[in-house]
């Protein structure tokens, strides 16, 4: 008794106590302290044996040393709750299923992918195949048989329905135990893990590569018909370089707006800001800029992108920007439509330009603010020069936009 573990000796002497007043059968394990400093587990089996009064006379017992085995045993536990703590941690459900005693068996993890109850009834693998999606069944059903037979490991990636009317997507690996005298499967066991978000962003980035196909396609052609243009209506080809790279970063200033917000839209105001930066400070007292703060649809980005750098750079060069004093009013406001519904109005007003007289060729810069961009939009555009400046409106329609700020 001497050499027990202090934290066991209590339970120890209370054993001995019980085998006095009851004697019987007994066993219990428990540590001792060895003088060499060393502990070691102990397994006690015995009993206890009354004479004719019924007096405790004789114990008699055997001592196993089992140090070992509790150290395998404190190992294993150890592993496991690894196991389980990566398993909490990584949200994977555990599934067991017996083919010997006819029971599958799941984790709490597993109920909630399959979005059943903790006190749901015995689970079954034909409840498993009434969540499986119609269109999965046959696959998920086929994987399971073949590794059944085989005994090699299989995945699948399913989708599920849940009871909720929920649809998640699954991936279900496992494995079957072989008995290698018949040949024929005992168990089947393995994991489960939801990958619904993993899917999602896989079908998310095959729509953006699908839009940036499509989206490629269509600025090459507004490339083409760029330098086409230009090509047609310039003098030189140090004009054509000029007004087609001018033009290139007009475009690529509209496109950074659209990339910086993935492509969902771009800001009316910033659009415009972006298009005349690189002749004016927009704020610099020269240019204002009124109306309600609203995001317009990529295809309405980028062709009101093209019309206010043209605008610009006819500015630039011969209207209200071509001199100190001139300066240029752009607002737009949202009015109601006469078949219903509204309609955005986008107006660029020139002031205290010199002035010019209309000019007698039409240029590239003509073709998009008047033809181009109001055919793209489904719109209408007012042309006029005045004394001061251009006076160019457009109107198009309010599906181009997606909304003012803060919606």
């Amino acid at each position: 008794i001497g050499l027990v573990h202090p934290e066991d000796r209590v339970r120890v002497d209370a054993l001995h106590l019980r085998l006095l007043q009851s004697a019987g059968l007994f066993s219990d394990e428990f540590r001792v302290s060895l003088a060499n400093g060393d502990i070691r587990w102990i397994a006690m089996r015995g009993e206890v044996f009354r004479d004719s009064k019924n007096i405790p006379r004789r114990l008699i017992a055997s001592h196993f040393d089992i140090t070992e085995r509790r150290r395998n045993e404190e190992q294993l536990k150890q592993s496991h709750d690894i196991l389980e703590f990566a398993n909490e941690a990584g949200e994977i459900g555990v599934w067991d299923n017996d083919f010997i005693a006819k029971k599958a068996t799941i984790d709490h993890r597993t109920r909630n992918i399959l979005g059943l109850p903790p006190q749901e009834a015995a689970f079954t693998f034909r409840k498993f195949v009434l969540l499986l999606h119609p269109g999965d069944q046959q696959m998920v059903q086929s994987a399971f048989v073949a590794a059944r037979r085989s005994g090699a490991r299989f995945a699948v990636e399913c989708r599920l329905i849940r009871p909720d009317g929920a649809t998640k997507w699954a991936r279900i690996s496992g494995q079957a135990e072989i008995d290698p005298r018949t040949g024929k499967a005992l168990r089947m066991a393995g994991i489960v893990f939801d990958i619904t978000d993993r899917r999602e962003r896989e079908r998310h980035l095959r729509f953006l590569l699908r839009e940036i196909t499509h989206r490629s396609k269509n600025l090459l052609a507004v490339i083409q018909a760029m330098a086409r243009q230009t090509k047609n209506t310039s003098r030189s080809l140090d004009e054509f370089q000029s007004l087609f790279a001018a033009r290139l970063q007009g475009l690529s200033a509209s496109h950074d707006l659209l990339v910086n917000d993935d492509w969902h839209g771009a800001w009316l105001d910033d659009i415009i800001r972006s298009q005349v930066a690189h002749l004016i400070d927009p704020a610099g007292g020269r240019m204002s800029l009124r109306g309600p703060r609203l995001q317009l649809k990529p295809e309405a980005a980028n062709n009101i992108g093209m019309a206010v750098h043209e605008l610009a750079t006819n500015a630039a060069k011969y209207g209200a920007l071509s001199n100190e004093s001139g300066k240029i009013s752009v607002f737009w406001r949202m009015i109601a439509a006469q078949s219903g519904g509204e309609r955005l109005v986008l107006d660029w007003h020139e002031q205290d330009g010199p002035a010019f007289s209309p000019p007698d060729r039409r240029g590239f810069g003509s073709v998009v603010t008047e033809r181009i961009v109001p055919r793209a939009l489904d719109g209408q555009v007012l042309l006029s020069f005045e004394p001061g400046g251009v006076k160019w409106s457009l109107d198009i329609p309010a599906s181009f936009i997606l909304g003012p700020a803060g919606t």
